[in-house]
């Protein structure tokens, strides 16, 4: 469930002051922060406020930010982060240091250089690894989500030098559509392989709590044009969110019903529009009748 947002300001809106101040955009925001420093300040914002999470996970984006990693690891957080195939990381210890000078032209070697390994793109490991293990990470309306899952310990490089602690390197090839997932985790080293691969498949969480949000609580059909509306509209959202998931957990003790269902009850409830609760009832049996015939077919295609 989305808890917190930040709004992107472009440095061009910055810098375009009366854009600005139509806007109604307060003047201590009107500072330039990328992307990368906007999601830090929410990580930030959800420790002082006392909000618990085991770890953060972010996509490409994020994860391919080596200050944004840093940052996290000085704060001591624990985060699982995905990479691009061509990311290069250290197998094997390196050990940096500076060069000895060979023979007597020239300067004395003075930068920090890796003398001992060398560096390798992370597409290239996954095709000499051996011994994956099926893994099941969540559970599907066709069965449950499995990967191919391999953890190798690995170093990763930061300003063309190695990063001084080890971390995971979390590979998974999807079973179904052999699609490979490299991903970085700072998680100790006596954390379980079971509980890694579903460490980097909880992102599809964030990506399904957007879609409910836009799809059910019209996250993105806002009208607005200036920064407290915005910030209005985002925070309805997320009651709203609040609020199906609540009717959610209450109404799955009893009966097996999705979000559009819950949203039906609350029809049902708005004094402003009454809905025949039969109606609603044929319209909840209709959706679960055909949700188990969708979820019997794909088992069976499975």
């Amino acid at each position: 469930m989305l808890i917190d947002g930040r709004l992107y300001l472009p440095q061009k809106w910055i810098d375009d002051k009366a854009r600005c101040l139509k806007a109604k955009i307060p003047h201590d925001e009107l500072k330039f922060r990328t992307k990368h420093e906007l999601g830090l300040e929410m990580i930030d914002n959800a420790i002082q406020e006392g909000i618990p999470f085991s770890y953060v996970t972010m996509d490409g984006f994020y994860g391919e930010n080596l200050e944004l990693l840093t940052e996290l690891e000085n704060r001591g957080l624990t985060f699982v982060a995905d990479i691009a195939i061509d990311t290069l990381v250290y197998v094997e210890k390196p050990v940096a240091e500076v060069p000895v000078k060979k023979g007597i032209r020239g300067r004395k070697p003075t930068i920090l250089k890796v003398l001992n390994t060398l560096s390798a793109r992370v597409d290239s490991l996954s095709s000499s690894i051996e011994g994956w293990k099926l893994i099941k990470v969540r559970k599907t309306e066709r069965g449950y989500k499995k990967v191919c899952f391999k953890a190798i310990k690995v170093w990763r490089r930061q300003n063309k030098l190695p990063c001084e602690k080890p971390l995971w390197l979390l590979i998974s090839k999807d079973s179904e559509t052999s699609e490979i997932k490299y991903s970085l985790c700072n998680a100790s080293e006596d954390t379980p392989l079971d509980e890694l691969a579903k460490m980097q498949s909880s992102r599809y969480w964030i990506e399904r709590a957007f879609q409910d949000a836009k799809g059910n609580c019209g996250m993105a059909e806002y009208m607005v044009r200036n920064w407290n509306a915005w910030h209005h509209h985002m925070a309805l959202v997320m009651l709203a969110m609040h609020i199906l998931i609540s009717y959610q957990k209450k109404f799955n003790k009893m009966y097996k019903i999705s979000i559009p269902g819950d949203i039906w009850i609350l029809k049902y409830h708005n004094p402003l529009k009454r809905i025949d609760a039969w109606e609603i009832a044929r319209i909840l049996n209709q959706d679960n009748e055909l949700r188990r015939k969708a979820r019997i077919s794909r088992l069976r295609g499975s």
